[in-house]
Parts: C-alpha cells; sequence; structure tokens
C-alpha cells in the first residue's frame, strides 16, 4: 500500500489495511513521517525518527517529507513533492518481496502515485499458461505407477511451488477447451481446482487448436515481461474448429513462449479411472501412440519447443528445462531501468517558486 497518510494520522486508510490483515493478507505500507493535521511532525517523529515499523500486524516503511507547518500552496507542494521523490530511494526495500497487488491511497496530486507506478513496473512478473489434456486417455498409467494426468498434476504444482512469484494460470482441453484459472498468484485457488478436475470432465477428445487461442486470448491481455503457455498431452488434435498450428501461429506472433510436451510411451497401456458422467469405473488397456511430428511441428509455429517426455523421468526432467530456461529469460528481461523524468521538472518548478518568493519579499521588499 503506498499512502502518503497513515496511522497516527485521522485517516481511514489505517482501517483497511488492518481489515486486510484480519482476513489474512500480508500487508507493507509506504507512507511518510506523520504531520498531518498539526502541520508538523508528531511527538516521537523527524527527519531520523521514523517511528515503529509495525502496527496492527501491518508492516510500516516510513520516508521523510517536508512538514506543511501553516504554509500555503507552497509549503503544500514541497510536502507532496517530498514524498514521491523520497519514496523512490526506499522501493529497494520492497523487491524482495512478491505481491500480489500494489494500491494508491488519496493520490491527490498525481505526484504521490510515483512511487506505486515505479515499484508496479520493477515487480512485473512472468505470466504462464498451462494447457493440461483431461482426455480419457491421459489415464493410461505408464508413469512409474501413476497415470498420466496424476503425474502432470503433480509435477504442475511443484513447479507452481518453487516459483511462486509467477502467475499461473490452467487451461484444459478435451472435446472442447475452458479456462479453469485465470493467470492468478493465489496458488490455493490453482491447486483446489487442480485437486477437483477430472479425466474426461470435457468429454472424450482433444481440441488441441481450441485450447491454444483460448490460451493465446487470454495471455494477449497480459503485460508482463515474460509470457509463456505450456502444453502437455499425450493425442492428437481430434476436437474443435481451430487448427493447432493456426492458434501456435497466433502465440508467435504476439511474443509468447510455448512448450509442448509430449507424454506417454506407446504401446498396450493399462488405463484406470473414473467416468466423471457415468460415475463408471473404466479399467482395461488401450493402444496409446501418437504422431510426434504434429506436435513438433505446433511448437515450430510458434518458433517455440518441443520435448518428448515417454516415462516420468523424462517428464520430469521437461518441467525442471521449463524451469530452468525461463528463469533464465526472466532475469535477462528484468534488468529494466525506468526513471520518471519529470520528478526534475516539478522540482525545478518548485525552486523557482520559491526563488520569485524570496525576491518578492526580500529583495524588492527591502527596496520598496
Amino acid at each position: 500500500m503506498v499512502s502518503q497518510y497513515y496511522w497516527p494520522e485521522p485517516f481511514r486508510i489505517t482501517g483497511i489495511c488492518e481489515a486486510l490483515v484480519e482476513l489474512g493478507h500480508s500487508v507493507d505500507v509506504l507512507t511518510s513521517v506523520p504531520s498531518v493535521p498539526l502541520g508538523r511532525f508528531y511527538d516521537g517523529y523527524g527527519w531520523f525518527k521514523r517511528g515503529e515499523k509495525e502496527h496492527n500486524g501491518v508492516n510500516i516503511e516510513r520516508v521523510g517529507v517536508f512538514p506543511r507547518k501553516k504554509g500555503g500552496g507552497m509549503r503544500l507542494a514541497l510536502n507532496c513533492a517530498s514524498f514521491a521523490v523520497n519514496s523512490l530511494f526506499h522501493l529497494r526495500k520492497f523487491k524482495k518481496n512478491d505481491y500480489d497487488a500494489v494500491f494508491v491511497f488519496n493520490n491527490s496530486p498525481v505526484t504521490k502515485i510515483l512511487p506505486a507506478k515505479r515499484f508496479s513496473k520493477v515487480k512485473k512478473i512472468p505470466n504462464i499458461i498451462f494447457l493440461l489434456d483431461i482426455s480419457p486417455s491421459m489415464a493410461g498409467i505408464d508413469m512409474n505407477g501413476r497415470n498420466r494426468f496424476e503425474a502432470a498434476r503433480s509435477l504442475l504444482v511443484d513447479f507452481a511451488e518453487r516459483r511462486r512469484q509467477d502467475a499461473i494460470g490452467l487451461v484444459a482441453i478435451g472435446q472442447d477447451a475452458a479456462l479453469m484459472v485465470p493467470l492468478t498468484t493465489d496458488r490455493e485457488s490453482l491447486y483446489s481446482r487442480l485437486e477437483t478436475l477430472a479425466l474426461g470432465e470435457l468429454g472424450d477428445g482433444t481440441a488441441l487448436g481450441t485450447g491454444l487461442a483460448l490460451a493465446a486470448f487470454h495471455i494477449s491481455k497480459s503485460q508482463a515481461p515474460r509470457r509463456a503457455v505450456v502444453l502437455i498431452t499425450d493425442g492428437e488434435n481430434n476436437a474443435g474448429e481451430i487448427h493447432p498450428e493456426t492458434a501456435a501461429a497466433m502465440l508467435g506472433e504476439i511474443g509468447v513462449s510455448l512448450w509442448v510436451i509430449g507424454v506417454g510411451s506407446s504401446g498396450q497401456i493399462p488405463v484406470d479411472y473414473v467416468d466423471p458422467v457415468s460415475r463408471m469405473r473404466r479399467t482395461g488397456t488401450f493402444d496409446s501412440h501418437y504422431d510426434p511430428e504434429n506436435l513438433k511441428n505446433i511448437a515450430a509455429k510458434a518458433h517455440g519447443h518441443w520435448i518428448h517426455a515417454p516415462q516420468a523421468e523424462a517428464f520430469a526432467a521437461a518441467f525442471s528445462q521449463i524451469d530452468q530456461e525461463e528463469m533464465i529469460i526472466r532475469r535477462s528481461s528484468s534488468v529494466r531501468r525506468e526513471e520518471p523524468l519529470f520528478i526534475f521538472f516539478i522540482l525545478t518548478a518548485i525552486g523557482l517558486l520559491w526563488g520569485v518568493r524570496f525576491v518578492r519579499r526580500y529583495i524588492l521588499g527591502a527596496l520598496l
């Protein structure tokens, strides 16, 4: 939370932050040394006396400002500008934390929004959407005693745990495709939906093109510095009206990285799952096969990556490769420096106003 005013100053933002803490959220506040409405620093506070670092569960970081005192517009401008400028030097203390959102309270004048704007740009996080095939063939048991779906779900959870700062979304693919979890850093929502996701929930089929197009639609709205889509499937496109190569090309055009993982071995594979519609248990074997060239072509259309994962070890290695590759790219893309140049003009204007006031009061006043 970025707010120039906070406890012990009489503003409702204090109650809002404490209510968020009571709801189970972690809240950090970037604010100023209190001086309103007294016009001077509160007792126990000053340029080098910042007071408590925590109050009622809310972490507080204070920056020095010029008090308003009893002055008029000039003092107000100096007070607001000093908060905006000095806050920029305190942002490094927050960079180590992973925030779901950055809020601004009382952003008038506009200078008060500068610290939040700067921080939100620094903290832009990678966005990754997983496309998970939940057709019945994913019940094939060839992943060290587990079926492909269970192995994929477990690896996805492990991946999300390692990269808790990333926004992750989930699209399921069957006869149709559906967005199960929008891009979010809320891991509980992601894990809860994965837990309730069932094989065959979207029918018997694999609409790869529809799933890729749906992922492209949602991730295209993101302004994240790094965006990726990971397709996990054991089959070929046999449903939907969108060709998967067409949808993959869309991802390439908007600069989204595509990873295609072909999971499962070939031959007669045992299968065991409960049909979510009939509630009947289906067991037996099925002839597992897919054309790897088709999946390679899908990846190539987006200038992406294709990984063959016939066993559990290769499947786990695929997730590790994605984690490592995306981490390297993310680090290189996040080293960005953006400086709000108009701060110079704000400070120059304040200096000129003070100069004019000094000349009128002391020089011209003495002459006249």
